[in-house]
């Protein structure tokens, strides 16, 4: 299901962000998302898009554990996706 993630990390510099963007890339999601004429649109920096078969819940308990294994401190992570339009806010 489509799904869209949005963090924040306590402290981080780019570089940490672009850890976590690593991180979620490998989970499929990526930092743009193609327009209706089939242009790439960039996303806010901190946001990312893809498609996972998990709902909300259980996708943001794998991304805040996969940031907090690679040593990155997460603030919030938000998960909407959109087949139950199901979101979640980690403090």
């Amino acid at each position: 299901m489509a799904t869209v993630v949005t963090f924040d990390l306590h402290n981080a510099n780019a570089g940490k962000y672009d850890e976590a963007h690593a991180i979620l890339a490998q989970l499929g999601f990526v930092q743009w998302f193609q327009t209706q004429a089939g242009q790439p649109m960039p996303l806010p920096e901190a946001t990312a898009m893809g498609e996972r078969p998990e709902g909300a819940l259980v996708l943001r308990d794998l991304i805040w554990q996969r940031f907090a294994a690679a040593g990155l401190n997460p603030k919030r992570i938000f998960v909407a996706d959109f087949a139950s339009w199901g979101a979640y806010s980690v403090a």
